[in-house]
Formats: structure tokens, sequence, C-alpha cells
């Protein structure tokens, strides 16, 4: 069978970390350009429609399997049970075909229904053309999680980069061609990216997983040959060891991926049906359905640039969910909370300062963009990186030690919350689109303060939010007070886009360097952390660092 190299939680949340932060820097060059060939917020908002249709069908077709692999494989693996992993994955990716299929081909026949429920009739053709996206991301999503299982990160980081540069290249172009003929069949286009880069990443993802699969075989063979094999299977071991048939591993399949499925579908489909609402209600508050497009697609954006922060949190929930459930399986209750509260710790490492970042420098940020003047969007919501980023690391913890419908019942209670108040205040006029930003706060606050009571109450996991997010915290304060003054008179120099780039530039270094060093002399950083996040570095501390300082 195949044994792929384990990493730690620090070292695998760093290489997925690396390869989110590649994907959204990439996207944020991306962005601006089909932004400009695309000719306006309101043809981008049209565009935003497609992406926020496909990524609820993305979300139901992708979400529950993946993790269900990643968590059984992880289980399994931690009982010696390399063969049961494998039939796991196998299974797993057959389900992921059909589902996919299905999937695919109702997005295909509805696309003009969905499209004018959306309020964006013109949407149809990118709804018509990213349905077979579907289909491949289903099985590619089930590569994803057997080598998560395996805490292994290194092939979906890849695999993630290489997406969006596929998607970057074939949507430029055929958005740039198309836009000739109409917007609809330049959204059409950009879709047809999307389906490319899925397709280059799912053959990479293959190559990866047989070669992993031929260079086991040769070493067992080799090692066979040779006698010097421990962990060759004799027939007595074979027998001793319990299996699951195939129904017994379909069953924990399913019982594993449906509630996450309904958890990540809650959220997407907030945002769908908050988005739908968006365009209706802010014309009932009085606006015109341009402006209101206008209005949808900054905020769409803002939400991007807000999913910088929070795909890196992605990376810890991927990395801690099967760490967590080994754990949880080998009923290791202290080690349990200390992974917990470590999980919390680089979540707040990573949210705190950027959140900080986003609040204070929104303006320079929008305008290097080219995303116009409503940067107080992105202000308004910064502080949303750290409730979502909580929630959904508390949410991998909670299905990591099987309560999986409770994480789902309170993401639902955060969801009603944000349709109800959405659909209040989105129409009152003076409000608007600020109503969305509200709706957003109070859909995390509700299953935050939910989670952390069962897991600290009923888990009895004594994760401290406080004790793990005072320090960034305070280094992000110091970040600030030294790095706006400085962008701030470099920004009076001129206010030309050159100068701005040059400014915000400058302060991001000073930044960046400020909290390094904050962190450290508070205590923030330390040994163990860096040691886990990247061995080598660990090597140099705290003497060589600390002669540095």
């Amino acid at each position: 069978m195949a044994r792929v190299k384990q990493q730690s939680l620090g070292k695998g949340f760093t290489i997925l970390s690396i390869s989110n932060i590649s994907v959204k820097v990439l996207s944020l060059i991306f962005i601006p350009i089909i932004r400009q060939l695309m000719g306006s917020s309101t043809n981008y908002g049209i565009n935003s429609v497609t992406a926020e249709v496909f990524a609820l069908a993305y979300v139901i077709t992708t979400a529950g399997i993946p993790v269900a692999i990643a968590k059984l494989v992880s289980e399994l693996l931690s009982n010696k049970d390399e063969r049961g992993a494998e039939r796991a994955f196998k299974l797993a990716r057959t389900v992921m075909f059909g589902i996919g299929l299905v999937v695919a081909v109702l997005m295909a026949v509805l696309a003009k229904p969905i499209a004018n429920a959306m309020g964006s009739p013109k949407s149809w053709a990118g709804i018509l053309f990213i349905a077979p996206t579907i289909l491949v991301c289903s099985i590619l999503s089930s590569y994803k999680g057997y080598f998560q299982g395996h805490k292994n990160m290194n092939p979906t980081a890849i695999c993630q980069v290489i997406d969006q540069l596929s998607n970057m290249v074939v949507s430029i172009i055929m958005v740039a061609i198309l836009i000739k003929v109409d917007i609809v069949w330049a959204v059409a286009g950009y879709s047809i990216g999307t389906v490319a880069g899925a397709s280059v990443s799912l053959a990479y993802m293959v190559w990866k997983r047989n070669k992993s699969l031929a260079g086991e075989k040769y070493l067992h063979d080799d090692n066979v040959e040779s006698g010097t094999v421990e962990d060759v299977m004799s027939p007595a071991t074979e027998v001793r060891k319990k299996k699951l048939d195939t129904m017994a591993l379909l069953k924990k399949i399913f019982y594993y991926s449906i509630p996450i499925v309904i958890n990540t579908a809650i959220q997407y489909a907030g945002d769908l049906i908050d988005t739908s609402m968006i365009l209706k209600r802010l014309q009932v508050a009085g606006l015109s359905l341009d402006t209101a497009l206008g209005w949808k697609g900054d905020l769409y954006s803002t939400r991007q640039l807000l999913n910088v922060p929070t795909s890196i949190i992605s990376a810890m929930c991927v990395s801690i969910l099967p760490a967590m459930a080994a754990l949880h399986v080998q009923k290791k209750i202290q080690e349990k909370s200390d992974k917990a509260n470590e999980g919390h710790r680089l979540c707040y490492i990573i949210a705190v300062p950027m959140m900080a970042a986003f609040g204070v420098f929104s303006q320079p940020i929008f305008k290097l963009l080219g995303y116009g003047p409503n940067n107080i969007l992105l202000s308004a919501l910064c502080f949303s990186i750290i409730l979502q980023g909580t929630v959904h690391l508390q949410s991998s913890i909670l299905q990591s030690v099987n309560k999986l419908f409770t994480s789902t019942l309170f993401l639902l209670a955060g969801g009603v919350t944000k349709i109800v108040l959405s659909y209040i205040l989105i129409a009152i006029p003076g409000i608007e689109i600020y109503g969305s930003v509200i709706s957003t706060y109070a859909s995390f606050l509700v299953p935050f303060l939910l989670n952390l009571w069962v897991l600290n109450k009923k888990e009895k996991l004594k994760i401290s939010v406080i004790g793990n997010i005072w320090r960034p915290c305070l280094a992000s304060v110091f970040m600030v007070m030294i790095g706006f003054p400085i962008y701030w008179l470099l920004h009076k120099i001129s206010e030309g886009y050159f100068m701005t780039l040059v400014a915000f530039v400058i302060t991001a270094v000073v930044c960046v360097a400020v909290y390094f060093v904050a962190m450290i002399m508070i205590g923030g950083l330390t040994k163990e952390i860096v040691t886990d996040i990247a061995p080598k570095l660990g090597k140099f501390w705290p003497n060589k660092i600390k002669r540095i300082l």
C-alpha cells in the first residue's frame, strides 16, 4: 500500500498557507484584469452571479466527501489498516463521480431558470459553461482528501497553484475574445477558464498518486525479496486486523460527509440568498438595477479580498482535522486540547494582523486593485476575518471529534439570522448594502459562541480564545502605530498610482517586520511554534534571532 510521508500540523499548515497565499496573490492580479476586460462593475456583477451559483453547487458536491475521506483515511491509518484506507479512497472516488455527474447535468439543464431566479438573466451562459467543472472538481476532491488523510499537504498545495495559473491564462484569453461579441459570452469565456484549471489540476493529482503507488510498489517488492521488511503482512496478521466491508465504509463516508456538506452549503446558501436579495432589496431602498449591480460587484470583490486570510485559515482546518481525528480515536484527551489550542494560536497569528491591515489600509488596497472608491466595505467587514476563521476552525474540531451535526445546527442558526437581517436591513434607505455587512457579523457570531460553549463545556478541550489572541492583537497595534504614519508620509509626496504602490509596498514590508519582532518580544512566536512550522528555521532559534534583534 502507498505510504505518503506525513507532516506535522504546523508544517502542513505552512505548506497550504503558502499555496493559498500564492493563489490569492495571483487572483488579486487576475481580478482587476478581468474587471477591466469586462468594462464595468455592472458587467462584473453579472459574472459574480455565475461564480456564486457555481460556489454553491461546488460545495454541495465537494465539501463533505473529501473531508470524510481525510477523516476516515486518518482513522484507518491510525489503526494500521492501510488496505482499508485505499479501499475507502477508491469507493469515495466512485461516489464523487456519480454525484458530480448528476449535479453538473442539472446545473447545465437549469442554467437559464437559475440565472432568472438570481435576478441576472445574462448569467445563463456562464452557468451553462461552468457546469462541467463540477464533475471534474468532484473527482479531484477525492484525491485531495486522500492525501490530506495521509497528512501530506504538498499535492493539494501544488494542485491549487496549477489550477489558478491555468484558469488565469485561459480565462483572460477567452474573455478578451468573447467580450467583442457580448457580455453574456464573455462570462461564458470566464467559465471555460475555470473548467480548464480544474482539468489540469485533476491530471496532476492522478499522476501524483500513480507515481506514489509505483514508488511504493518498487520498495515493497525489493524489500520482500531481501526479507528485511517488518511491515510485510503475514496471513495471520491479515486475519487479526478488523476490516470494514464496502457497505460499512460507504456508511462511514456518508455519515461523515453529509453534515459537513450541510455545514458548508448553509454558509454558501446564505451568501447566495443574500446575493439574490441584495439586488432586489437595494432596489426597494430606491437604487436602480445598475447601481445595485455595481454595489453587489464591489461587495463581491471585497469578499474575494477577505478570502485571502480566510483561505489561509482554511488550510489550518484542513491540517487539523485528520490530526484531531487520529487523537480522538486514540482517546488522547490532553493531546486533543493542546492541538486545538495550537490551531487557534496559528489561526490568530495570521488572522489578526490581516484584519488590522485590511481595516487601516483599505483605501490604498482598493486603489491599487482598481476596485473604485467603496473601500469602506473592506474596512467595515475586516473583523469578520477573525470570526469566520474561528468558526471554520471550531467546525473542523467538532467534526474531528464526531460532533458532526452540532456544528451544522449552529451554522444553520447563523445562516437564518443572516437571511432575516439582510432582508430587513438592506431595504432601509441609508443602511442599504451595509445591511449585508451587519448580517454577516451576526451569522458568524451566533455559531462562534455556541461552538465555544460546546468545545469547552461538553468536550472539555479548554480552549482559551483570549489567551490565544491577545499577543497577535498587541503586536498588530504596534504594527499599525508604526506602519500607518510611514504610509501617510510617503503618500503625501504624491497621490498618483505609482507613488501609492511604492508607499504601500514599503509600508507592508515595515509592518511585517514590526509584527514579527513584536511577536517574538512578547512571546507570541516561540521556538516550538517556529520549529513545528519550519524545522530548519527552528535550528536558528532563539540565539541567532535574538542576536539579530
